[in-house]
This record gives structure tokens, sequence and C-alpha cells, in this order.
């Protein structure tokens, strides 16, 4: 892709065309599961939780300096859920991911909320058990995609920094990919 269209098509669509393959690759990977089951539905919050946590205060950071809100935090709301379903999350493996862009990691947790919306509609174990989740029943990570959406329109970012953005955005969705990997042996 020429790192120049970003000016004329915006960062969103910049981001969203360039991490196409690394998103889809995690969705199917999250889309194999079967979250009216328990077994998955925890699998799903486990990945979800290791891959969230070294990505929030990436997030919280940024909603607070560029979007001048708080976003919710979404490794306490997996602490949550995972809790309830007799996992430790503390005692989930660590992953990590070098130099990652905030915008970059507000993008992927943030767009992940257009998923959770759309899981919601189909039901999941913890819904339909009345346990419902606190992460998967979120509404607040909307209203910090459609600041984002706001903040990229207005951003006219150099080539560079552009390409060092959208390399972020796919070591995110690659910490994904490696956080559904590892979940595999995660037992409550």
């Amino acid at each position: 892709m020429d790192v120049g269209a970003m000016h004329i098509q915006g960062l969103r669509e910049y981001l969203r065309d360039g991490s196409r393959n690394a998103h889809a690759a995690v969705d199917a990977s999250f889309g194999s599961l079967d979250l009216t089951r328990r077994d998955d539905y925890q699998r799903f919050l486990a990945a979800h939780y290791m891959a969230a946590l070294p990505l929030q205060p990436l997030l919280a950071g940024f909603a607070e300096r560029h979007l001048d809100m708080a976003a919710p935090d979404y490794p306490a709301l997996l602490e949550e859920d995972l809790a309830g379903l007799g996992v430790e999350p503390k005692r989930l493996p660590r992953l990590s991911v070098d130099l990652i862009d905030e915008s970059a990691a507000s993008y992927v947790l943030a767009g992940s909320r257009l998923g959770m919306s759309m899981i919601r509609r189909q039901g999941y174990w913890g819904a339909a058990t009345g346990r419902p989740s606190a992460y998967m029943e979120d509404d607040r990570g909307i209203v910090v995609w459609r600041r984002l959406l706001r903040w990229f329109a207005e951003q006219r970012m150099n080539p560079e920094v552009a390409a060092q953005t959208l390399e972020a955005a796919r070591r995110c969705f690659d910490l994904f990919g490696s956080a559904f990997a590892v979940s595999k042996g995660v037992k409550g």
C-alpha cells in the first residue's frame, strides 16, 4: 500500500487496510470458538486478558491525553469475569509487545468493542447462564472508539509516522493471536 495515500483516505482507513490480514487472522482464531460453551468462553476471556494487559496503559494514556476521557479498564473487567469462572487471572502467562504506538493500541482495543456488540447479539455462555460478562457488556469502549475516529480524521501524519503506526497496529493484532495460542490450556 502506498503510504502517501494515507493523507487522502485518512489514518483510520490506512490502518484498517494495512492491518486487514493480521486482523483477519485474529478474527479467524477467535471465531473458531463456540462462545456458548463454557470452556471456549473461558478461553476467549483469558486470551483477551493476556492481550489487553500490556496494551491497557497505552489505551488509558492515549484516551486521557488525546480524547479527553477515561478509558475502561479492560484487564480489571476481565479479571472480574475470569474470577467468576474460577480462573486466577494473575496466574495467566504474561505477554509483552515492543514498540507499540498508543494510537495503534487504542485502535485495536477500542475497535474490539465493535466485535463485542456482535457477540452480545449472538449470545455467549455467561449471558445464557445469568452471569453476563463485565468485559463483553461494556459500552463505554464504543464512546472511546467514536472519539478515536474523530481524532483519526483530524490527523495529518507524515508517511514515516503513519507506517510506524501501522506496524504497531499489526503487532497489536499479533499479540491477540499469541494470546489465543497460549490460552489453549487455560482451565478454571
